[in-house]
C-alpha cells in the first residue's frame, strides 16, 4: 500500500492532509460531539483517497471489494459532514435552527439512500460500477439519472441548512466554522465525480479552505478564553496559562494563610452616594488590593460587594505564610487609609489566620470554583467581624510568625468566643513600627 500511495503522491498527499487534520480535532476537543463528527468525516475522505489508490494498483478480483468499501466510506463521510453542521446549529436554539436541523435529518436520510443505490448498482451491474468512463466527470448518463437526483437533493437540503444557520443568531466562532464548510463542501462535492487524477486536488483545496475557518475558530476561542480570565484571580489564570488546569484541580491539605477584609459603614455610604461613586470606590480598592497582594505572591480570592478574601499559600506554597499576610495586611491598610483622608468613605476592618486548609478547585452551577475550605478561612472571617474601623487583627498562628519581623508589631489581647468556635480565640492587633 506504501508503494501505491508513493507512486500516487497527490493521492497521499491530500488522505494525509485529511486524515491530519481530522486527528487534531478529534485530539482537540474529543468529548465534543461536533469534533468528533467532524473528525470521522475527515477520516473517511483519508480513507476514500487510500481505497482510490488501492483500487487503481488492484486486480480485477479485488476491484469489487474496494469499490464497495470506497462507496461505504464516501457515505460515511457525507454522512458525518452532515451530522458536523447539525451538532454546530445545536448550539443556539431558535426556529430557524430547528428548520435546519430537520433539514439536516432529511439530507442524512437521502445520503443513506444514495449509498443503498451505490451497493445495488454495484451488485447489479458490477462491470460499469467499477469501469470508469473517460472524462474529466466520471460519470454515466445512466449513473447520472439513479444518482444526481438523490445525492443533488442531500445536497440541496444540507445547503439550505447551513444557509439558515447563518442567518440565525448563532455563536460568531459556531459562524466561522459554518462559513468554512459552506465554501469547502463544494470543493470536497466535486471530488465524488471528477476524473480520479483531479480529486486529491480538488480535495487539497477544500480542506484548506476549511483549515482556514477553523484556525479563526480557534483563535476566535483563544481571545475569548484571554478575555474570560480576567474574571477569575489573575494568579490562577497564570497558572493555568502556564501548566495547564491539574495544577489548580488538584485538592490537597496545605498550610495557608486568609486575610478577610470588610468595609465598615459601606451600606449607608451606598445608599447617600451615587452609583458610580461607589463602584469608583470599590475599583480602587479592588485594584490596590490586588497589586499588593500581586506584589507578595498571594491570591485575590473573592470580590463580595463590601468584602475581599486574599490567600497566602494557595494555589502556589508561601514561606512564612502569615508573616506575608500580616504585611499584606498592613499595606491594605495604610493604603486605605491614606486615600480615604478626609472624605467620607467607609472605613475597614481586616482579619488574618493561619493554618491547614483544603485547596482546589469544585465545580458546581456549570462552573469551576477554586476553594479554600478550613479554620483559617472560618477564623480569619470571625476575627474580620470583630476588627474595628482601622483595626488589623491576626490569630496566634499568625503571629508566632512574626518574631524576625522587626517592623511588625503584634499586641495581644483578652480571649474572646467567636461564632462556630468551642475555644476562646485570642486575638493580636498588628502594628507596623
Amino acid at each position: 500500500m506504501l508503494s501505491a500511495l508513493i507512486a500516487h503522491s497527490g493521492h497521499g498527499v491530500a488522505a494525509l492532509l485529511a486524515a491530519g487534520i481530522g486527528l487534531i480535532f478529534l485530539r482537540a476537543d474529543a468529548r465534543d460531539r461536533a469534533s468528533r463528527a467532524l473528525s470521522l468525516c475527515l477520516l473517511a475522505i483519508a480513507a476514500a483517497l487510500v481505497l482510490i489508490v488501492l483500487s487503481l494498483e488492484s486486480t480485477d478480483g479485488a476491484a469489487w471489494w474496494l469499490m464497495l468499501l470506497r462507496q461505504i466510506v464516501e457515505v460515511t463521510a457525507i454522512l458525518a459532514g452532515i451530522e458536523w453542521g447539525r451538532r454546530v446549529g445545536m448550539t443556539t436554539r431558535s426556529r430557524l435552527t430547528s428548520v435546519a436541523g430537520w433539514l439536516f435529518r432529511v439530507a442524512q436520510l437521502l445520503a443513506v439512500i444514495y449509498g443503498g443505490l451505490l451497493v445495488g448498482y454495484l451488485l447489479i451491474a458490477p462491470e460499469q460500477a467499477i469501469t470508469r468512463p473517460g472524462g474529466l466527470v466520471e460519470v454515466r448518463g445512466l449513473e447520472f439519472a439513479i444518482f444526481a437526483p438523490v445525492l443533488g437533493s442531500a445536497i440541496l437540503l444540507a445547503a439550505i441548512a447551513i444557509l439558515l444557520l447563518r442567518l440565525s443568531p448563532i455563536d460568531r466562532a459556531e459562524l466561522l466554522r459554518i462559513h468554512a464548510l459552506f465554501w469547502a463542501a463544494p470543493w470536497l462535492l466535486a471530488a465524488l465525480v471528477v476524473h480520479r487524477a483531479a480529486v486529491p486536488y480538488l480535495l487539497t483545496v477544500g480542506l484548506l479552505i476549511f483549515l482556514l475557518g477553523a484556525v479563526r475558530y480557534l483563535m476566535l476561542q483563544s481571545e475569548r478564553g484571554m478575555a474570560m480570565s480576567q474574571f477569575v484571580a489573575p494568579k490562577i489564570a497564570g497558572i493555568v496559562r502556564r501548566r495547564g488546569l491539574q495544577p489548580v484541580m488538584r485538592r490537597e491539605r496545605r498550610e495557608i494563610t486568609a486575610i478577610m477584609c470588610d468595609l465598615r459603614g459601606f451600606t449607608a455610604f451606598a445608599a447617600r452616594s451615587e452609583p458610580d461613586v461607589v463602584v469608583d470606590m470599590l475599583e480602587a480598592f479592588y485594584q490596590r488590593a490586588g497589586a499588593i497582594a500581586a506584589a507578595h505572591d498571594a491570591t485575590v480570592k473573592d470580590h463580595a460587594g463590601d468584602g475581599l478574601l486574599i490567600l497566602v499559600g494557595a494555589p502556589d506554597p508561601v514561606p512564612k505564610s502569615g508573616a506575608v499576610a500580616a504585611r499584606i495586611g498592613l499595606k491594605l491598610m495604610a493604603g486605605f487609609r491614606a486615600e480615604a483622608g478626609d472624605k467620607a468613605l467607609p472605613g475597614l476592618g481586616i482579619g488574618i489566620a493561619s493554618g491547614a486548609a483544603t485547596v482546589g478547585a469544585v465545580q458546581g452551577a456549570g462552573r469551576l470554583e477554586y476553594v479554600a475550605i478550613g479554620d483559617p478561612v472560618n477564623l480569619a472571617a470571625r476575627l474580620c467581624d470583630h476588627a474595628a474601623d482601622g483595626e488589623v487583627l491576626c490569630d496566634a498562628a499568625t503571629s508566632a510568625q512574626l518574631d524576625d519581623m522587626p517592623d511588625i508589631a503584634a499586641e495581644g489581647a483578652a480571649s474572646i468566643q467567636l461564632k462556630g468556635f468551642d475555644a476562646a480565640v485570642t486575638p493580636y492587633r498588628l502594628l507596623a513600627r
